[in-house]
């Protein structure tokens, strides 16, 4: 949707799995409970690239597609709650522009 929308929730548009629809019909593009969503092109893959937290897995995963809207590779495990526990976060950097994937994450229990 045009920025100068982006305050209009009618504006936005849904995957609903074969086209670009209205939220009711949309439908999910990664199982969950997920949380900490990000998105963002690679250039240097030239793949989509999502990021998030999998509670199930605690763990904070990657997967990639050559189009945004799928389909999505499997989970790849990026960092665990084994070695990080509390994590949460996930987001990539925008300076993930190269073969370096930059992303932060959290921890709840540091704080």
């Amino acid at each position: 949707m045009p920025e100068r929308h982006i305050l209009d929730k009618s504006a936005y548009r849904y995957w609903d799995g074969k086209s670009w629809s209205s939220e009711s019909a949309a439908t999910p593009v990664a199982d969950g409970p997920i949380a900490e969503l990000s998105v963002q092109y690679s250039a240097y893959l030239g793949k989509w690239l999502m990021m998030y937290l999998d509670e199930h897995r605690k763990a904070i995963v990657l997967r990639n597609a050559s189009d945004l809207t799928g389909p999505w590779s499997k989970k790849q495990n990026v960092v665990s709650a084994t070695s990080y526990p509390n994590l949460y976060g996930g987001y990539m950097h925008p300076w993930s522009q190269g073969e370096d994937l930059y992303f932060i994450l959290s921890q709840w229990i540091p704080y």
